[in-house]
């Protein structure tokens, strides 16, 4: 199995974890718009599209991201499974027709996502406890779902003026693709850091132990 990862410069996750499945190949986005990516997409299995400082809102602005979703337009045709986390989860849903905004506050912490709101019936391997639990690092994000073949899986808590919660997690109806704003990938340590520099509190269950549970349960998407 061979799994491309399409790094946005995202700097809080270590996808080394994931040797489990087989082989692993990188690229940066910013090397999209000189790849050809026909050839690129030829013996893959699976796309992660991670997270990254770009802002959908403001995609005219990264030109880089319009190859991401020729990528996208490619792997459905090829019925490759996709994964986005964060910006990739906002460029699928952007892809899909989705109004993607930026936010009034920076969202950051854990406990996010309202484990009230989940409906994973349907992926029975997931332990929503863990996936609730992960770390959320985003300014932009989704109200509103317009498209029927998207199908929401989970919402935030409420945040702010947003009393009905943005858009966590989502899976399509008819190609193999799953997507989620909030990080089940993230690093400790990079965690660590954003924690200390946002002043949020911390607690002592954020262990590497934990962290590695909330990574493997979320990635057994990748073998559904």
């Amino acid at each position: 199995m061979k799994l491309l990862i399409v790094n946005n410069s995202n700097t809080i996750c270590n996808y080394s974890k994931l040797e489990w499945y087989g082989t692993i190949q990188y690229i940066n986005y910013k090397e999209l718009p000189n790849t050809n990516l026909e050839l690129l997409l030829s013996n893959i299995n699976s796309i992660l599209i991670t997270g990254g400082s770009q802002h959908i809102p403001n995609i005219e602005n990264y030109p880089e991201l319009q190859f991401e979703l020729k990528l996208i337009d490619i792997a459905i045709k090829k019925s490759i499974k996709i994964i986005g986390i964060c910006l990739g989860f906002q460029l699928i849903n952007y892809y899909f027709g989705n109004k993607v905004i930026k936010l009034s506050k920076f969202c950051i912490g854990h406990h996010l996502l309202d484990i009230n709101t989940i409906n994973t019936n349907n992926i029975p391997n997931l332990d929503i406890e863990l996936l609730e639990s992960a770390f959320s690092f985003h300014y932009d994000g989704i109200i509103d779902n317009t498209n029927p073949d998207i199908q929401i899986l989970a919402r935030s808590k409420p945040l702010e003026e947003y009393q009905n919660g943005l858009i966590y997690f989502i899976k399509h109806c008819k190609y193999p693709i799953f997507a989620i704003q909030n990080h089940p990938d993230a690093d400790l340590n990079n965690i660590k850091k954003c924690i200390q520099q946002c002043l949020i509190e911390y607690n002592t269950f954020w262990t590497e132990e934990h962290y590695n549970k909330i990574f493997n349960n979320f990635f057994k998407l990748l073998l559904d």
